[in-house]
């Protein structure tokens, strides 16, 4: 790894005080860095591959000048058979042989034959150093070849990362902009001149509630777009892949990060142990104690790429499930028939699990299918007649888990929208829609890190307009048993999550809990059983509609009962693609920070800017929470001096914002 600039690790954390952008974009940096070097690392290995060919190439020209001077038959090359016994005449043996003896023309002959055969043998071992120099320049060459295409997607993926940084600094000069304009009351006309479209917009909603003077008869829809709450409310919230993409992109760079910061200790460590003989500079002895620090965590890093090395060899002799259909042991096809379109396809079941890999090498996430020809007829090949037949042949079996990590921030991005969700049901049955409270503007901000005292008090709001001994209007049963967000959030603490952090969570979101429970007049565990009866009709919907079967895993065990408890044996603990080894590194910042202390005193102050800035920033919210708020002390006095004051629809406040609420 080469000596570069110092690295300023920072950590994204869950309440949303640093951004991703900058995260993620550091990370596609080391890896293409990292690239670059594998490439110079390759083309060295190359160099070195074409210098020792030719000097085999030298040494066989060599040898053949010296059987040339010595008269005796010279070894053909490049593949060619030696020359043998019977390249030699009768006549030309006769002749050397004529004046010796018996004893003579043996030994004289035996002497022919082994000088043969070591040459043949030199020829032999020549000739396989030339074929290992042929696959490693093929390997190099491949090596080559998937380098640049990892740099072309990294290419790809920091282009994308600019354009929206780009756009994220675009939005908050327009919000810089707006503030300044708020606090000297004024509007600059150019403003609306460079953007005619948003102007045109609000024209429009300024015209639609002119329709509707009291503000008690506003309507649901246009006071959710008054607030910017629609976003929230969207029937289809598309794809996981689409919703949590960043949360996939986050861990990963994060990962990087941390396997940056392994390698850089490692190197730390070997500069430290040629320190001692530097006298002249500073006494070992005074280092003692953190040259102690520093190694240790050097060797517990060393230990954890040992071992994930080892387990990388024993679990790659297992099979994964290529969805290639080559390996007849492996697969079986399934036809399937479907009579509302009159199409037929073929579905691919793997016939065991034994020998596998950890879900046979499935992403996370992957739907799970265990075909049962024994619900089907025509032995065993499936014709279908609607889908109850065709739920019959492939019981759904969950999805393949993914990291803890991954549902906690998960978690975390639900219960936002959950939280705006209710706030927005409580301020529709305020007095007037044309003021929102104060206190739901501040959980709305603070939805990511809102504290336990303002969910109490959330909850002390819901109960005051839908009291316990009335029972729930129909229109806020429809709401809450229609958001998407509520059979998630009742399904990562219910089955996602793993039991013990579960218990503590629920402890903590206790008044959320209890809103949504009064509100859908479920317990969380039926909602969660609701909420996977509806990734059930995606996976089957999925299954037979042909859509990505590479992300679908279908198989046929009649020996496993369970697969989930199948794959919990110890034996995959220790696989890759289990998903607790998936993001799982050494901690090592104190012992780098402490190196690094040590090898320049004052290498902390070149960082004093950057830390400045992320202070300054710490109450800005991440990609992963909901929209920033306000100075907290300033939203306390709001509240202290005038506890009726709300948001008046009219100001020009930028509390007002009818976008404000809006999903980034």
């Amino acid at each position: 790894m080469s000596h570069g600039p110092r690295i300023e690790l920072q950590t994204t954390t869950v309440n949303g005080s640093l951004s991703i952008h900058g995260f993620a974009a550091r990370a596609l940096q080391l890896q293409q860095a990292q690239l670059f070097d594998q490439l110079n690392h390759a083309q060295k290995v190359q160099a070195r591959a074409q210098r020792a060919q030719q000097a085999r190439e030298a040494q066989r020209l060599q040898l053949f000048q010296r059987y040339n001077e010595a008269g005796q038959p010279q070894p053909v090359q490049n593949g060619r058979a030696p020359i043998s016994h019977s390249s030699l005449t009768h006549s030309s043996l006769d002749e050397e042989e004529g004046g010796l003896s018996t004893a003579a023309r043996q030994k004289l002959r035996e002497q022919r034959r082994q000088e043969r055969q070591r040459v043949w043998n030199q020829e032999q071992i020549q000739e396989q150093k030339r074929i290992k120099t042929e696959r490693q320049r093929h390997q190099i060459e491949q090596q080559q070849t998937q380098t640049e295409q990892q740099k072309t997607e990294i290419e790809q993926q920091q282009s994308q990362l600019e354009q929206d940084q780009t756009h994220s600094e675009k939005q908050q000069t327009q919000s810089e902009q707006q503030e300044s304009q708020t606090q000297h009351g004024q509007k600059q006309p150019t403003q609306q001149q460079e953007h005619p479209e948003q102007q045109r917009h609000q024209c429009s909603y300024h015209l639609d509630l002119s329709k509707h003077r009291d503000p008690l008869q506003l309507p649901w829809d246009l006071y959710i777009q008054r607030y910017g709450f629609t976003s929230i409310w969207e029937a289809e919230l598309g794809s996981e892949q689409e919703r949590y993409g960043k949360i996939v992109a986050h861990l990963m760079a994060q990962d990087l990060l941390l396997s940056q910061q392994e390698a850089e200790i490692v190197e730390q460590r070997a500069f430290w142990t040629t320190f001692p003989g530097r006298r002249s500079l500073r006494s070992p002895d005074y280092l003692s104690d953190s040259l102690k620090i520093i190694n240790d965590a050097a060797l517990m890093v060393e230990k954890s790429w040992a071992t994930k090395s080892c387990n990388g060899l024993n679990h790659a002799k297992f099979s994964t499930d290529d969805k290639s259909g080559q390996r007849s042991y492996l697969y079986s096809q399934v036809q399937h028939h479907d009579d509302m379109t009159q199409s037929t396809s073929e579905i691919l079941v793997t016939n065991s699990l034994s020998f596998t890999r950890y879900y046979l090498g499935h992403r996370e996430g992957d739907f799970i299918f265990r075909y049962c020809p024994s619900n089907v007829s025509a032995g065993g090949a499936f014709v279908g007649s609607g889908l109850s037949i065709a739920r019959a042949g492939f019981l759904f079996c969950g999805q393949v888990p993914r990291p803890q990590q991954h549902y906690l921030l998960r978690l975390q991005v639900v219960k936002c929208a959950l939280i705006r969700a209710i706030a927005s049901i409580i301020g529709f049955r305020c007095e007037s829609h044309s003021r929102l409270p104060c206190f739901l503007v501040r959980v709305c901000r603070r939805a990511a890190d809102v504290p336990h005292e303002d969910l109490a008090k959330l909850d002390n709001s819901w109960r005051g307009q839908f009291p316990a001994c009335k029972p729930v209007h129909s229109y806020v049963l429809s709401l809450m048993l229609s958001s998407p967000y509520v059979g998630e959030f009742a399904h990562l603490l219910e089955v996602d999550i793993d039991r013990e952090t579960s218990l503590s969570l629920k402890n903590e979101l206790g008044p959320l809990i209890r809103i949504v429970e009064t509100g859908t007049r479920l317990k969380l565990d039926a909602i969660a059983k609701s909420y996977s009866t509806h990734l059930e009709a995606r996976a089957y919907q999925q299954l037979f509609s042909g859509e990505s079967p590479a992300n679908l895993l279908v198989f046929k065990d009649d020996f496993v009962e369970d697969i989930h408890a199948f794959y919990k044996q110890s034996h995959y603990h220790s696989d890759p693609y289990y998903p607790a080894n998936r993001y799982n590194r050494v901690d090592v910042t104190d012992a780098l920070e402490l190196s690094l202390k040590l090898r320049d005193p004052d290498w902390h102050k070149d960082n004093e800017d950057g830390a400045r800035k992320q202070s300054a920033e710490s109450n800005s919210d991440s990609e992963l929470s909901e929209p920033p708020h306000e100075d907290d002390e300033e939203e306390n006095n709001e509240e202290d001096n005038d506890q009726e004051t709300q948001l008046d629809g009219d100001d020009e406040n930028e509390e007002d914002d009818p976008s404000y609420f809006e999903d980034n």
